[in-house]
């Protein structure tokens, strides 16, 4: 076919080695109608080479799909391999005039062409130079739903068969062909459904295509939508699309989109779950007798309205509707973060935005909203890795007890990766414990179609929001008859009725948590508790997620109830107390993985005294490896001796510079605060960690220590406190306090003097590199000849070292002459300037002949420096 004949020619031939009407084809290939004049215009700026008989060749050649007495149309299937040469070709090119294509296609057709078409090749331009067109399709949307423009759903019939595949796969388009074809027959509009369609996007076009009502049924822990439904039937209100989309939030917060074609029913795992078809309030559902679960009821008190935070969700509000194209927040307090978090995630679905919970390794979209349930259990450098990978605007809502040493490490690597945009937001106490306990005891009360409780309990209630929900729960599902909260394990077990050899394998899954089926399957057999039939039991009241895992024990605090109760030999879930401990302990030895899991599951949800002590003892190289959530934990409740244990392990290596310094930080107020190298350690791994503020401070503590040690015994102290003020310096240049570092460094280099030559000229190095930056800042802020002076002396430093060793110190000078240099030329000393980068120039270029791939581009940087002096010097 001639089609595939000149696809294959496209794929196989680089831009310039097609023939010329192929060339004049790839450039107009952006415009949807193409006249004489067009194409003259297009040679002429482009492919001026061309000559003027390659316009009739292309008039009359098989790249055309129609033609007129005015214009020719290309073929619509070589449209995609045309413009895939076009916009290889321009990123390989960056001064090709060929870039002209564009203002070119402007200036012809901006007064001649529909607005469609014109707006066609505006979104055909944005998507191929990387720009945003959404808007401008989201206006075409806006014209066919509020305007009832029939004569849009006639363009789309043309512009689908040409829009680049980026503009058709997306949901604003889709959304455009469902309401298009209740204006005319558009059969010919795809009906590939985008991934990341939900049903809020469909709601804007309900107006147009109309609703209608689909049942709701529940059968064995399914949840099926679909269907014409009856009388009495449970039903949900859908937008009138085919396919029907509807948006299911689970208790656990996991959201799923689900496409229901007609005539057919659509079964996704119940266990508890809101609906939204995105035009009427969430529809709660809960399936009998799952519905009784305290897991599946407790999980919905993160659901409930938040507790007299109306300001702190007006606050959250602004920052999700700001104009910065990426921003973090980060919302701790342990007072209801997470019912802020669902509420502000209701309020970003209702205006258009996507809400993330759980998948953190794949880029987000744009439009999107990311919720981190538990922001310690992120490294900085995946929390900056997620934010400059994704799409815009992007908005990211990390929660947590505590904005602790995590946050601003954190914050140091997103400004360094670009991400200024960062702020945190924390939440007042329960100012109103009763009245928050009874609003609570009222919504669970509605949940089960029970009395709203007319009296409080008489035990205390707690002051946190977690031990609040949990009491009033208990006192509604006892009827108030006064059980403690942490009865709430057991009353999750008394529902299973039959079913008690359930406890053990809850207890496996809170434990080890993501597990498949198999993983599963396997334990039960080597635990000895149990069989496959069993799996079938426990996943009929805790159905498996879109991950194909066996749930665990939800939500958090439920969990840490239990695992308190496991850890103290207490029975929980049926199971007798030391069965359950024997249990821990044996998932804790068996292999690295699972016991790394179950080591790490307790230490977060139930850290407490003992647990640490052990794990110290028994565990100290799994917890070496510990992500940070572990390590704050170990650090926040474990004993002086554990954490001891622990310290001592360093020599071994441990390469978690922030679990090293929240460990450093807790050893030290533990009373080992005259530690010198382990305050000294300290500091250095906050360095590493990015806390560059909190290293000043120790390094800053650490100088004023070791200069009275010093000035009483020289002889002991002199030569580790020249190396804590090399350490001061260097952290001092982190923070840009450039001058203390210079005089820190100076005093370094005096003591170092006593020293031998070898530690003198370490420090006279250090002296150096805060000289240098100092000199720079000098000459930004305006102090030109003490500029000069400071880099001056920083280049006689490295010009003695250089004496002393040879070329080995030649790359070193080689960067002191480059900034001195530029130093100099601010300054308007051009000819010492020139002097100054040629010298520069001629020792980078020895050294690129020796090591070619490390100093090309200093090389290049210091000729360019060099070239742009000589120029002003003229």
């Amino acid at each position: 076919m001639i089609s595939e004949r000149l696809s294959a020619l496209l794929r196989e031939n680089a831009f310039t080695d097609l023939p010329a009407e192929a060339q004049l084809a790839v450039a107009l290939s952006p415009a949807t109608r193409i006249e004489p004049e067009l194409i003259r215009a297009v040679r002429l700026t482009t492919l001026p080479r061309l000559d003027v008989a390659v316009e009739s060749d292309l008039w009359f050649s098989d790249w055309v799909g129609s033609r007129s007495t005015g214009s020719v149309v290309l073929r619509a299937e070589l449209l995609a391999p045309l413009r895939a040469v076009l916009v290889g070709h321009l990123a390989e090119h960056e001064d090709d005039p060929l870039h002209q294509v564009w203002s070119v296609l402007a200036a012809a057709h901006d007064d001649c062409l529909t607005p469609a078409l014109r707006l066609e090749e505006r979104v055909t331009e944005l998507a191929l130079t990387g720009g945003d067109w959404q808007p401008a399709l989201r206006g075409v949307l806006r014209s066919l739903v509020e305007e009832r423009r029939a004569g849009i759903a006639d363009w789309t019939y043309g512009a689908w068969l040409r829009l680049p595949d980026e503009v058709l796969n997306s949901s604003i388009a889709w959304l455009i062909g469902q309401a298009a074809k209740e204006f005319a027959d558009q059969d010919h509009l795809p009906r590939t459904v985008p991934a990341d369609l939900r049903a809020a996007d469909v709601r804007l076009i309900a107006d147009v295509v109309g609703t209608r009502h689909l049942r709701v049924t529940a059968e064995d822990g399914k949840l099926g939508v679909g269907g014409e439904p009856a009388d009495g039937d449970a039903s949900i209100e859908v937008v009138n699309t085919d396919p029907a989309v509807v948006d299911i939030v689970h208790p656990d917060g996991e959201e799923t989109t689900i496409l229901i074609p007609a005539d057919r029913t659509v079964w996704s795992p119940a266990g508890g779950a809101q609906l939204s078809a995105g035009i009427r309030p969430p529809v709660e559902f809960v399936e009998r007798g799952v519905a009784t679960l305290p897991s599946v009821l407790l999980c919905w008190a993160d659901r409930f309205p938040p507790r007299d935070q109306e300001a702190d969700l007006d606050s959250l509000t602004d920052w999700l509707t700001s104009a910065d194209p990426v921003a973090l927040r980060l919302l701790y307090g342990g007072t209801g973060e997470r019912q802020l978090a669902n509420a502000l995630a209701a309020v970003a679905r209702r205006t258009g935005w996507t809400v993330r919970r759980e998948d953190f390794k794949s880029p987000p979209g744009n439009r999107t909203l990311v919720i981190i349930e538990t922001a310690l259990r992120m490294t900085p450098d995946e929390l900056a890795h997620l934010v400059t990978a994704g799409g815009t605007p992007l908005r990211v809502l990390a929660l947590d007890q505590t904005a602790s040493a995590w946050w601003e490490a954190a914050t140091h690597r997103l400004a360094e990766a670009g991400c200024h945009a960062v702020s945190q937001q924390r939440l007042g106490s329960v100012a109103a414990p009763v009245a928050a306990f009874r609003t609570a005891a009222a919504e669970f009360a509605g949940l089960l179609g029970l009395p709203r409780p007319d009296r409080r309990p008489q035990a205390p209630i707690p002051r946190s929001i977690e031990g609040i929900h949990s009491a009033a729960l208990t006192f509604v599902l006892t009827r108030g008859q006064g059980q403690d909260a942490d009865d709430l394990p057991d009353l999750e077990a008394e529902a299973w009725q039959a079913h008690s050899r359930l406890g053990p394998l809850m207890i496996v899954a809170t434990l080890l948590h993501p597990l498949d089926r198999a993983e599963a399957t396997t334990l039960l057999s080597t635990l000895n508790i149990g069989t496959s039939e069993l799996l079938d039991q426990y996943e009929r009241w805790y159905p498996t997620s879109r991950h194909g895992v066996v749930a665990p024990m939800r939500p958090r605090h439920l969990a840490a109830v239990m695992l308190r109760k496991l850890l103290a030999g207490e029975n929980c879930l049926g199971v007798p107390g030391a069965k359950a401990r024997s249990l821990f302990d044996r998932l804790r030895g068996m292999d690295s993985k699972y016991a790394r899991r179950a080591i790490y599951a307790a230490a977060t949800l139930a850290p407490a005294q003992e647990l640490f002590d052990l794990l110290a003892a028994e565990h100290s190289g799994l917890l070496i490896d510990a992500p940070n959530a572990v390590l704050a934990e170990f650090a926040t409740h474990a004993t002086a001796g554990a954490l001891t244990t622990l310290w001592n392990r360093l020599s071994r290596g441990w390469n978690n510079d922030l679990g090293i310094a929240m460990v450093a930080e807790r050893i030290i107020g533990t009373g080992r605060s005259d530690d010198v190298h382990g305050r000294r350690e300290l500091a250095r791994r906050y360095t590493a960690a990015g806390l560059a503020d909190r290293a000043v401070r120790a390094t800053t503590e650490l100088v004023k220590t070791m200069r009275l040690r010093a000035a009483a015994h020289p002889e002991s102290y002199q030569a580790l406190y020249t190396e804590v003020l090399g350490d001061h310096s260097r952290n001092l240049l982190q923070v840009g306090k450039q001058q203390e570092a210079v005089a820190a460094a100076h005093e370094a280099v005096r003591l170092a003097q006593d020293l031998g030559q070898s530690k003198l000229t370490v420090h006279r190095r250090n002296l150096a590199t805060a000289l240098l930056q100092y000199g720079q800042w000098l000459a930004v802020h305006g102090s030109e000849r003490v500029a000069v002076e400071t880099t001056a002396e920083a280049v006689d430093i490295h010009r003695m070292l250089a004496g002393l060793g040879g070329s080995r110190y030649d790359a070193e000078l080689a960067s002191a002459l480059q900034a001195h240099g530029g130093v100099l030329s601010t300054s308007g000393l051009r000819d010492q300037a020139i002097d100054t980068l040629r010298e520069a120039v001629t020792l980078l270029e020895d050294l690129t002949t020796q090591m070619p791939a490390i100093y090309h581009d200093q090389l290049g940087a210091a000729a360019t420096a060099l070239s742009n002096a000589e120029r002003a010097n003229r």
